[in-house]
């Protein structure tokens, strides 16, 4: 499941009205049982207004500044906000709380330019807080479209130059694989930099994938697909697992002779997938440079799981009699 910046606002509003919630309260529950709790709740909250004020003003303007006058520009708002705080108080605990006989007003005046210090320091941590979030984000995001990009360089040249081999021989199947070839680059270019897309588009994608293969290699390589979905609505990373079928076609192609079979699995059921690609496997295949490349599709999708749905996926990859596996549980 990733995460949405909808959630992230949501969490973040929930935070604030919480923390606004037990500043307000905090007075009444601090003097409780206390005959004078009411009357010290009103004096506490007199300029409750101005104080939320101060904080969203430091938070969402003074905060976010570069200018080297910053603090400068913090101290000086934050005085006289205590000063335009301790005249507004005055005011209303005079005509409003009249059962104050005395009040000291420079005390009162202290303890505003305290609550405006603690409230300072409180969302300044917040800010920083926010920020290190969004950064953190920012690069998760940069290094998963980076990751995105080094998956399928190689496959496009391959099917070019069978397209070519195919316009030479005049085989009927070059203008198909053409279309086919469109169609996944289209969804490359397009939903691939998508954060997620539908089970229904990934899945569209992979069978598209392997219809170009199935007439790329014709007998070389039988390829066994099947689905079983209960709701092609859920939503998936683009790209996620395209990885695997491309790398087991590209070990099998290396084999000698015919009808090597790659079996291939993808259901979904209780929001779960299960995905899983054996191909055929020679342990004694001397691995090319081009094989060892093609191994960083493995590390790749490794990562971008780790990325995207860290402790919400089970990866096991092996081989086990002449069959290489691959075998992934996700939560959705």
């Amino acid at each position: 499941m990733t995460i949405k910046f909808e959630d992230i606002v949501k969490k973040e509003v929930y935070l604030h009205l919480f923390f606004w919630c037990l500043y307000i309260t905090f007075p009444l529950l601090n003097y409780a049982g206390d005959s004078y709790a009411v009357l010290q709740w009103k004096t506490s909250n007199s300029n409750i207004l101005l104080t939320i004020v101060f904080a969203y003003v430091c938070y969402y303007y003074f905060f976010p500044l570069k200018s080297k006058f910053k603090i400068i520009s913090i101290t000086i708002f934050t005085i006289v906000m205590t000063v335009l705080g301790t005249i507004v108080s005055k005011f209303l605990i005079l005509k409003m709380i009249h059962q104050i006989d005395t009040y000291s007003f420079l005390t009162h005046n202290l303890a505003t330019l305290g609550d405006y210090f603690f409230i300072g320091i409180l969302f300044l941590s917040f800010y920083y807080i926010k920020k290190n979030y969004q950064l953190d984000q920012e690069k998760k995001i940069a290094e998963i479209n980076s990751l995105k990009v080094q998956i399928n360089p190689h496959f496009l040249l391959n099917t070019l130059n069978s397209i070519y081999a195919f316009s030479l021989e005049g085989n009927k199947k070059a203008p198909e694989l053409i279309l086919k070839l469109s169609d996944n680059f289209k969804y490359v270019l397009h939903e691939g930099q998508k954060n997620t897309v539908s089970i229904a588009d990934d899945l569209s994608h992979i069978k598209d994938f392997i219809e170009i293969n199935r007439l790329r290699w014709g007998e070389k390589i039988n390829i066994i697909f099947t689905n079983k979905i209960e709701n092609n609505q859920l939503q998936i990373a683009p790209l996620l697992l395209i990885t695997f079928i491309e790398n087991a076609v590209k070990y099998t192609s290396k084999l000698k002779g015919n009808y090597h079979k790659i079996e291939i699995e993808y259901m979904v059921k209780n929001n779960r997938l299960i995905f899983s690609c054996n191909n055929s496997f020679d342990k004694n295949y001397k691995l090319t440079t081009e094989w060892e490349e093609s191994g960083v599709g493995l590390s790749n999708i490794q990562k971008r799981l780790d990325l995207m749905y860290k402790n919400q996926y089970n990866l096991q990859i092996g081989n086990t009699h002449a069959i290489f596996n691959v075998h992934l549980k996700l939560e959705l």
